[in-house]
């Protein structure tokens, strides 16, 4: 999480919320599967960085409201949002093989890490080779006011009825165009996972800034970008593109984003 400045207090206490305040067991979820790393320029030093044990020592106090409501943008310290820098260290920190470098409004359709890692194990033999390779996932936008899909024939009903419609088909539609889409959202469900199709990014994908699933052998994202640029995994593909990665499109996997408008 960048917070530069002044955002590093209001920052602190909107993990505090999420780990102390949230019903249910949301909290208890937060503090169980989320990790968070706070990151700022040595040129935006906020005025006191606690140590982290103290932070956690301090519980919120959960009859306020959350820290994060009622707060708008000309609130917020001025300075670049720096989303690379963060995408490679929360990479750096994951303590698994196979990493998915998500944008946070994305959420995997459920059943993926399962289906991902049985896909592995039955492959064990070409996934030892030495070529490169990520697994581009197929992004969708939903309905804010709909139940997200569970699975690839929910979502195949619902961009029929355009309750969903391919990520930023409406801003960016060459950024994630991605290969075979057509034929990957006709083509049925299947139980196991596979490989869909293998591409790489060229011709007319040469604009595709794909989410992936990959490992820390990948090259880093390009720290010089910042989310103003609007194209911040276009340097770090370019990258791949060099190194002639292979892109192998899962089938049934898929991320999605709410929908505005």
């Amino acid at each position: 999480m960048h917070a530069p400045g002044t955002d590093f207090l209001p920052t602190i206490n909107s993990i505090k919320y999420l780990r102390d305040c949230l019903p249910e067991s949301g909290s208890k979820l937060v503090k169980d599967l989320t990790t968070f790393h706070i990151f700022f320029s040595s040129k935006h030093i906020p005025k006191s960085v606690p140590k982290p044990d103290a932070v956690l020592n301090t519980p919120y106090n959960c009859s306020l409201p959350p820290p994060y409501f009622n707060f708008s943008s000309s609130q917020l310290y001025k300075t670049q949002k720096k989303f690379d820098v963060g995408r490679n260290i929360a990479r750096d920190s994951a303590l698994t093989n196979y990493i998915l470098a998500s944008d946070i409004e994305l959420y995997p359709n459920p059943g993926l890490v399962k289906k991902f890692l049985d896909m592995v194990s039955r492959n064990e033999d070409y996934m030892q080779r030495k070529a490169p390779r990520v697994f581009p996932l197929s992004i969708f936008e939903v309905d804010a006011n709909v139940t997200v899909p569970k699975d690839k024939t929910e979502l195949q009903e619902m961009l029929r009825t355009n309750k969903a419609i391919p990520f930023h088909k409406r801003v960016c539609a060459s950024c994630h165009n991605v290969p075979k889409a057509k034929e990957w959202m006709a083509a049925n469900e299947t139980d196991d996972l596979g490989v869909f199709h293998i591409g790489k990014r060229n011709g007319v994908y040469v604009h595709w800034e794909p989410i992936y699933i990959g490992t820390n052998a990948d090259p880093h994202y390009d720290e010089r970008l910042s989310w103003e640029g609007k194209s911040d995994k276009m340097t770090q593909v370019g990258n791949f593109y060099i190194r002639k990665l292979l892109f192998l499109s899962l089938g049934t996997l898929f991320n999605q984003s709410p929908k505005n408008g």
